[in-house]
């Protein structure tokens, strides 16, 4: 049967000797040595360049410990961490959410078995976490994804006396649980990496033993359930292995390992899967020249940016690999090693697309060692140090504070004293600013500028981060509260034949003509910036008005419908999805498909409302019975059919600003909230007013309220929603089709 490990070590190959260590650049120290013996890193995580943690373990008398090591100042720093029993205590694994919010897993000896090891990392002290095991045998936990501080997703194996199976534990609620995880045979199933683009959305990977080969295992959870996915395998009557994967959304993931090619001899080559939307294919992956190549750890800074990195054999002895993904093409990168003996990669964690750090082992001839790598600009090299002799500061302004939704802000970020080179990534509440990762420093002032647009509102906190240059050293700004002004309060109404009308602070930038061919207008969304908006009509033809931009439509692609119901734009403006009464779904600009009802061959022709998750990657459909469909990293919250409440006249669905609810409006103005993240702030029905053409809800810019409109033109406001007059001219081109806030 299949041996399955939660670690590798590799100094056994290792040559007698020690060569002379690669030049070092600056950026970080060399990882502290703790002990007498061994240190080994295992997993490092990145939150931003400079704010790193690497876990492993160091050996110390003749036990395991577990390790941890904060990069602090642009160095590896031996931080205090706990240990559970007196037994053996590793670290596979560390997810980070911030500098100072991290989860590390792995496993613990309680003198008889392995027991899953969780430790927290919150107000600055490292300490265990009660977990839970799986059976009475060995539970090892190999990865660990979190979203938040407090939702995290754990990956390993248990064993069951004859076979080790796949074991899932997640953070919820503060507690740690075994979740249930499905197996792929009989003969024995491990996870060996896991990525969470949102509490309710993760992926793992690993493989499965059939009784004579290994081959690749991928599952996904969607909503609180794990499902075993269709993976490919590269060899033939071999084996397959995959050891770590990364995601940037519910749909886009890059797993890596290691498949054996059946030559004469039979070699292991790398193996590289990559999932889009929903379904996984093998891409080419180069290798050494040589003979064994395993990729162990990957990261990816963007769909199209990744890098991965292990090891392959030369002479005997493990050496670094390293390759990198970028413009649809895997291909090798040039890391140095410390010695002529085992240099291994076991991970690697990359902020931005300019700046990654990996951590692993060498062998000394005598023991492992630790072995940080730092990618810069595209450069590998091995950290050494100390060798930062310029502590830099880094300043940030924008142009323009407050701002406003939609429209941008240049962002100016000045190092201290000015470097020679190196670039400058830009967050925003701890996510990378889109366009701004890797920019470079301006070496006559020192600046480094993007521009910026902010598509929500409220209080942006900003930080800039120096990726250190030479004997510069890595800096990091103070948080700069950037200010988002919301657009005005204010509604548009468009008419069954194409006029707007806009009220409040909504302006008309007008209407679309309609025709027998086109058919009525059904549906119009505001631009984020509330300076623009689109009307689309039963033919799927769009109309982009204001700053609003034409991304296409269903004419324009020779699609013949007659039975579109509403439109949604993307987040960032520059995509929108269209629906059909049959759930239907077209997608343009940036817009992704996530699933359609006819593609779930589901046969429907009441579907009456769409909106789109906050950060578009998922949407909702609603019927005229309220019942609710999710697709992408939508979560249901229920419908009216699942309480039970009968009704056929639900006009539209209204997201929660946080994508953690929503709500369904009827025609007579009864309103149905669901989720944790919307409140009610009243019905018609609730006031006493009694009607049955409601045709339309829309939310006011702060969430603090919404908008009814009737068929005849008249509007109700409830919260901080206040109703501006029936503009003169409606009466003529009644009925109102459609609503929209700014």
């Amino acid at each position: 049967m299949a041996v399955f490990v939660a670690s590798v070590s590799l100094s056994a190959i290792a040559l007698v000797g020690v060569g002379t260590a690669a030049a070092g650049i600056a950026g970080a120290a060399p990882p502290p040595v703790t002990g007498s013996k061994e240190n080994v890193i295992d997993s490092v995580s990145c939150t931003a360049p400079g704010a790193c943690v690497a876990v492993g373990y160091y050996k110390n008398g003749s036990k395991y410990q577990a390790l941890v090591e904060p990069m602090v100042n642009g160095g590896w720093k031996v931080g205090p961490s706990a240990d559970e029993g007196t037994g053996v205590n590793v670290l596979n694994s560390v997810s980070c959410t911030s500098s100072t919010s991290c989860v590390a897993v792995g496993y613990y000896s309680n003198g008889a078995t392995e027991q899953a090891l969780v430790e927290t990392l919150a107000k600055g002290a490292w300490s265990v976490t009660p977990s839970s095991d799986e059976g009475s045998g060995n539970n090892v936990l190999n990865s660990a994804s979190c979203t938040s501080p407090t939702t995290c997703v754990a990956v390993g194996y248990y064993s069951n006396g004859g076979a080790n199976l796949t074991l899932v534990e997640t953070l919820a609620n503060g507690s740690w649980r075994v979740a249930p995880s499905p197996n792929r045979g009989a003969d024995g199933s491990q996870l060996n990496g896991v990525s969470c683009t949102s509490a309710t959305a993760c992926v793992a990977a690993g493989y499965y033993y059939t009784g004579s080969e290994d081959l690749t295992l991928v599952e996904t959870m969607a909503n609180g359930t794990w499902t075993v996915a269709s993976s490919p395998n590269q060899g033939v009557s071999s084996g397959d292995e995959l050891n770590s994967i990364a995601c940037t959304s519910a749909t886009d993931c890059t797993a890596v390992g290691y498949y054996v090619h059946s030559g004469h001899p039979a070699t292991d080559l790398t193996l590289v899967e990559e999932m889009s939307s929903t379904t996984w294919k093998l891409a080419t992956s180069p290798n050494q020249a040589s003979s064994n190549n395993w990729l162990l750890g990957v990261s990816c800074s963007s769909s199209s940016g990744c890098i991965a990195v292990g090891y392959y054999t030369h002479g005997g002895a493990a050496q670094v690999l390293a390759e990198r993904l970028a413009s649809g093409t895997w291909s090798l990168a040039a890391a140095p090693d410390e010695n002529s003996n085992a240099n291994v990669l076991e991970s690697a964690s990359c902020p931005t697309a300019a700046w990654c750090v990996a951590g692993g082992y060498y062998y000394t001839g005598s023991q492992d060692a630790s072995l940080s790598e730092l990618m810069n600009s595209g450069k590998w090299s091995i950290v050494l140090g100390p060798v930062l002799t310029t502590s830099t500061s880094i300043s940030l302004t924008a142009a323009s504070n407050p701002g406003a939704v939609g429209e941008p802000v240049t962002l100016t970020a000045t190092v201290s004293p000015t470097p020679a080179g190196g670039s400058v990534s830009f967050t925003s509440d701890g996510t990378a600013v889109v366009g701004c990762s890797g920019v470079p420093v301006n070496t006559s002032n020192g600046q480094a500028t993007c521009s910026a647009t902010f598509w929500t509102g409220g209080h942006q906190s900003v930080q800039a981060f120096f990726s250190g240059y030479a004997d510069f050293g890595l800096s990091s700004s103070a948080v700069y509260t950037e200010t988002v002004d919301l657009p005005a309060p204010g509604y548009w109404l468009a008419t069954a034949n194409g006029q707007v009308y806009g009220l409040g602070g909504a302006s008309t930038y007008g209407g679309m003509p309609t025709s027998s061919t086109t058919g009525p207008v059904v549906g119009i969304a505001g631009s984020p910036s509330g300076k623009g908006y689109w009307v689309v009509t039963a033919n799927g033809t769009v109309d982009a008005l204001g700053d609003a931009h034409f991304h296409g439509d269903l004419p324009a692609l020779g699609k013949h419908v007659s039975d579109i119901v509403a439109i949604a734009p993307t987040v960032d403006a520059k995509g929108y999805w269209l629906v059909g009464a049959d759930g239907g779904f077209f997608a343009f600009g940036d817009a992704v498909f996530h699933g359609s009802l006819p593609g779930l061959h589901l046969h429907v022709k009441d579907i009456v409302g769409l909106v789109a998750t906050p950060g578009g990657a998922g949407y909702l459909l609603v019927g005229s019975d309220g019942g609710v469909f999710t697709f992408g990293t939508s979560r249901f919250y229920g419908s009216l059919p699942g309480q039970g409440i009968h009704v056929h006249d639900i006009r539209a669905i209204l997201p929660a600003a946080a994508g953690t609810g929503y709500v369904l409006v009827g025609s007579d103005g009864g309103v149905f909230n669901f989720g944790t993240g919307v409140r009610f702030h009243g019905s018609l029905p609730g006031i006493g007013v009694k009607v049955s053409d409601i045709v339309g809800i829309a939310l006011t810019p702060d969430d603090g309220g919404y908008y009814m409109a009737e068929s005849s033109g008249k509007v109700y406001g409830f919260g901080d929603a206040h109703a501006f007059p029936t503009p003169s001219g409606l009466s003529a081109n009644l009925p109102v089709a459609a609503i929209s806030g700014t």
